[in-house]
């Protein structure tokens, strides 16, 4: 009888079709005439068959869980990179119109320079604007005024308080177009001293992240583009 419980209970759990119960029911019942260790045996193996189903049950629940929170973190991402993407098409197309902007009154400027196309003319790359260099090796400090210069531009040099005296450097960006600084060749002081008085002067600064020269040729090429006027 036990069996037969046993059994039905599992027809339950499995969800057999009705019209298949009574069959099986019958076919274990005839099995209740069999000798006691193999109804036991038997009674053994669907107990163990229920806890596995039980155990299958548990892990299909935790994966569909699962799947549920994954496709709701996958859509939040989603959302958020869509927004970004946004975001960012936004600010490129600002700064799109703020460089046409500043390439109009630049080439307005250069129209109207007096030197321009002449033996006089420093260059159109930097127009002779003066551009103070803050920090860097000394022994590149020829090739940063090589580089300036060939470019139109007046270099000035302020090795960032090493032998020139700070108080020097205010005085120095004033009298500069622009400023560039390596962060990795300058002090933490001579960084801050640089944006400080940039920003209190209105004086275009690039802070750049080596002071070799490649960093100092592309940095001047942003500095081009704006033509510093």
């Amino acid at each position: 009888m036990l069996i037969f419980l046993c059994v039905s209970n599992l027809f339950i759990n499995l969800d057999i079709p009705g019209y298949l119960i009574p069959k099986i029911q019958n076919e274990y019942h005839e099995m209740e005439t069999q000798p006691r260790d193999q109804r036991i045996n038997l009674l053994s193996q669907m107990i163990i068959i229920q806890e596995q189903l039980e155990d299958l049950e548990t892990q299909l629940q935790d994966a569909e869980d699962l799947l549920a929170l994954a496709d709701s973190i996958t859509l939040d991402l989603e959302q958020k990179c869509a927004r970004l993407q946004n975001d960012n098409e936004r600010k490129d197309q600002q700064i799109q119109r703020l460089k046409e902007a500043l390439l109009r009154k630049g080439e307005s400027d250069c129209q109207n320079c007096s030197d321009k196309d002449s033996p006089e003319c420093p260059g159109e790359d930097l127009c002779g604007k003066r551009i103070l260099y803050v920090g860097g090796m000394h022994k590149m400090v020829q090739h940063y005024r090589k580089i300036i210069e060939e470019r139109g531009g007046e270099f000035m040099h302020h090795d960032g308080g090493k032998e020139i005296a700070k108080s020097r450097l205010p005085g120095m960006i004033y009298q500069a177009d622009a400023v560039v600084c390596p962060i990795d060749c300058v002090s933490h002081d001579a960084c801050l001293s640089v944006k400080k008085y940039c920003k209190q002067s209105q004086k275009p600064y690039l802070m750049m992240r080596g002071s070799g020269l490649s960093s100092l040729t592309r940095e001047l090429e942003k500095f081009s583009e704006l033509k510093l006027h």
